[in-house]
């Protein structure tokens, strides 16, 4: 029997185990859900720049950090500020605590010369390892990333990135079928919401540029990024992310980087041990572990991916977004999980080959995209009415978040489509006025 992508089905007792050991750990986060009403939750990335636009000194970064908390941190890049907000019930609930903790830390920043921008990427810095936040993992990932110039890697473009992520509580029971959906037509929500379109620094083109990232940064190891084959059932979906490239691994509190392109399923199974390197390019012979493949499950950078920790479906694609805006991409990704069965079913009617073409093609033309022979526009029409249907029956008034979502569509004009319309030396003193929150 062969796999989707044509390697070998991965089962047999190593690959149990593996999947036992996720299964479990997936369903003792989901057990927590509290009943009532799905709850959701955002994690949204924002640069932070002076008043020129220029990424913003760390040192002022961190401060606004610990200055809020838990709720507050920085992301890779040492200029970008992540703010986590929820799980909560329902969206007005998420909406106001969205705003209220932006604004507060908008106004910490402002007193110090320095504003959050709702924008997909740093619109004036440069790949350099300068701006990398301090840590092993960081560094890890950074290092394993392909060459690009003077000295840095092409991994110090996931520094200037800013997405807007969404968890949603899912049960084991329709965790894969709803991530092998949202994975599938993540085209239609990057188009819909692409914002990162420009770079006074970075040569190119495109209209959501910071998903491109991950594929600039590692095309030496594929099947961690992008959009992965759908999974029937939760115990497949763990045997695939077996067939991820072996990466990075824990041991004696240091994170390794296994360089060898071996998939960690075929490492297990030869039981021999591999060259790891730590963060000084020292070298170790690394045993590698069944477990090891759980501990970093966060190198895996699929459009959609699973949180065993917290037992949520989490979905990765879109940039951050404008002003006014925030809660638009957590209202489309609930009302969307709340019909998975419907979302499953307009993923299903496109072959897979042409999702993986399109998000490529969202992420340069966006609402100009097509799937296959079909434009972008009249799938994300559908993906609409299908995540509207999801949030009318939860009863909670919470449908006028799409209208944001709505009127793009309506016009054919993303955020990037907007900021592109601005001749290309006012676009930095655009952003500065009219994405600053």
């Amino acid at each position: 029997m062969r796999g989707r992508r044509g390697q070998a089905s991965i089962i047999g007792d190593l690959a149990d185990e593996f999947a036992e050991r996720y299964v479990r750990w997936f369903s003792a986060g989901a057990a927590k859900h509290p009943a009532g009403p799905r709850s959701v939750g955002v994690e949204l990335e924002y640069p932070v720049v002076d008043r020129h636009g220029q990424p913003a000194e760390p040192a002022r970064v961190i401060g606004a950090a610990a200055r809020f908390g838990a709720a507050v941190t920085t992301d890779m890049g040492s200029s970008t500020l992540e703010a986590r907000v929820g799980p909560v019930r329902d969206l007005h609930s998420l909406d106001r605590q969205i705003t209220r903790l932006v604004t507060g830390i908008s106004a910490w920043l402002g007193a110090d010369g320095c504003a959050l921008l709702g924008y997909g990427m740093q619109p004036d810095a440069e790949v350099t390892i300068s701006m990398l936040t301090p840590g092993e993992r960081y560094r890890q990932l950074h290092d394993g990333s392909i060459p690009a110039h003077g000295g840095a890697r092409w991994g110090a473009l996931l520094c200037l990135s800013a997405s807007s992520q969404v968890h949603v509580d899912v049960s084991a029971d329709e965790a894969a079928s709803v991530t092998g959906a949202l994975n599938r037509t993540a085209a239609l929500r990057i188009a819909l919401m692409a914002n990162s379109p420009w770079s006074a620094r970075l040569p190119g083109a495109g209209q959501a540029r910071r998903e491109l990232f991950w594929d600039q940064a590692y095309p030496h190891r594929p099947r961690r990024w992008g959009i992965m084959a759908p999974s029937p059932t939760l115990p497949e979906h763990a045997r695939q992310l077996l067939a991820a490239d072996a990466f990075l691994a824990s041991r004696d509190g240091r994170v390794l980087r296994i360089e060898e392109p071996v998939s960690w399923v075929d490492l297990l199974r030869s039981g021999r041990a591999v060259s790891a390197w730590d963060i000084d390019g020292a070298r170790h012979l690394l045993q590698p572990r069944v477990s090891d493949p759980l501990e970093h499950l966060g190198a895996i950078w699929s459009c959609t991916r699973l949180s065993p920790e917290y037992g949520t479906v989490e979905d990765r694609v879109v940039c951050a977004q404008p002003p006014g805006e925030q809660t638009a991409n957590a209202a489309l990704v609930l009302g969307l999980v709340e019909r998975g069965e419907e979302l499953r079913e307009l993923a299903d009617a496109t072959p897979l080959r042409c999702w993986v073409d399109a998000r490529v093609d969202a992420c340069r033309r966006g609402l100009s995209a097509r799937v296959g022979a079909v434009p972008v526009t009249a799938l994300a029409g559908q993906m609409l009415t299908i995540a509207a249907r999801g949030l009318s029956a939860r009863g909670l008034g919470e449908d006028r978040f799409l209208d944001p979502l709505r009127e793009r569509l309506a016009r054919g004009e993303n955020p990037a489509a907007r900021l592109l319309a601005v001749p290309a030396a006012q676009r930095l003193p655009w952003l500065l006025e009219h994405a600053a929150l």
